[in-house]
């Protein structure tokens, strides 16, 4: 039992005080290598993910300092999706901060390259409901510019995968604005476009920008520019009809129209006129030469139409809430 056996000399007792503090550093530095493993594997989960939750949700490829902002910005709307899936080789400390304080979101971080086919399958990429590709800022220093070929590399890879995903570009170079809509991105976000504009305004039209900014940049309380579905009931019916239905029951301003166009497809435009052979070479040629032979579907806006415009089904309505 305890204290059968007990050292009696000095030398005896230090060996025993040495002995006991080697025993305890063991286990301390094995439990630390423990978890550690276990800390590693957690955030490494994402390897085996749920695949039955992920279906129209948003995958966010690249990582730089608006990403959190555009998180507050979709668990803020209730009528967005709440799945997210963020695909970058950030520092895991970084991302887990970005990853906590939301209502609704439920964020899944894949630790991996965005431009290989895999890992973009493994985010359930053929079911997202939008694709949105970010200029990366991964590892990179302060002074870096990030590498916007990525970004086209990465539009094609989605395309390859599925043609129907809607990929929206975010780009600070408009040289590559043209390599992007080749690869087929369906919306291409150029962040100094508007500047020119909002600056004359200031001189031409005072008060237009700060509505802008009160608009889109100052949204609260689920207030600003919404685009909403239009009740199938509605289909066919005239702007001033539509206009008031919004206007009477919910007190929202209709201020015009988003509208979903098929893109352009060339079998289509070409039938079945002329001679079948003609038309086969015609697409073999234009597809030898990497040439698409249709583009994706795209979003039109109409606004303040007049009051006899007819909606239908393709129309959502842009309401000032």
């Amino acid at each position: 039992g305890y204290g059968d056996v007990s050292p009696i000399t000095h030398l005896g007792k230090f060996l025993t005080i040495i002995t006991m503090l080697l025993n305890l550093g063991v286990v301390t530095l094995l439990t630390g290598a423990v978890a550690s493993v276990l800390v590693a594997e957690r955030l490494k989960g994402d390897d085996t993910l749920d695949e039955s939750k992920f279906n129209g949700h948003l995958v966010i490829a690249g990582w730089n300092a608006t990403v959190p902002s555009i998180l507050k910005l979709i668990d803020a709307n209730e009528d967005s999706t709440d799945v997210i899936i963020l695909v970058n080789v950030t520092d895991r400390d970084i991302i887990q901060r970005a990853m906590t304080g939301y209502e609704r979101l439920d964020i899944t971080h894949i630790s991996e390259n965005f431009t290989h086919e895999s890992v973009l399958r493994k985010a359930f990429l053929e079911k997202a409901g939008t694709f949105m590709i970010l200029p990366d800022n991964s590892g990179l220093l302060p002074h870096e510019d990030p590498d916007e070929d990525k970004t086209v590399l990465t539009c094609l890879t989605a395309k390859s995968i599925s043609e129907s995903c809607n990929v929206v570009a975010h780009v600070l170079d408009v040289e590559n604005v043209s390599h992007l809509q080749r690869a087929n991105a369906n919306e291409i976000v150029i962040p100094d476009e508007h500047v020119p504009h909002l600056l004359a305004k200031h001189v031409t039209d005072p008060g237009v920008p700060q509505f802008f900014d009160d608009l889109i940049l100052k949204e609260e309380d689920d207030k600003g520019l919404h685009e909403v579905k239009i009740p199938r009931t509605l289909n066919g019916q005239t702007h001033n009809k539509i206009s008031a239905f919004y206007k009477f029951k919910y007190g929202w301003l209709l201020v015009g129209y988003a509208i979903r166009k098929a893109g352009f497809s060339l079998d289509e435009q070409m039938g079945e006129s002329g001679s079948p052979l003609i038309r086969n070479m015609i697409k073999e040629q234009l597809d030898g030469a990497g040439i698409n032979l249709t583009s994706d579907e795209h979003v039109v806006v109409e606004i303040n139409p007049p009051d006899d415009y007819k909606i239908d089904e393709k129309h959502s309505a842009l309401v000032l809430r």
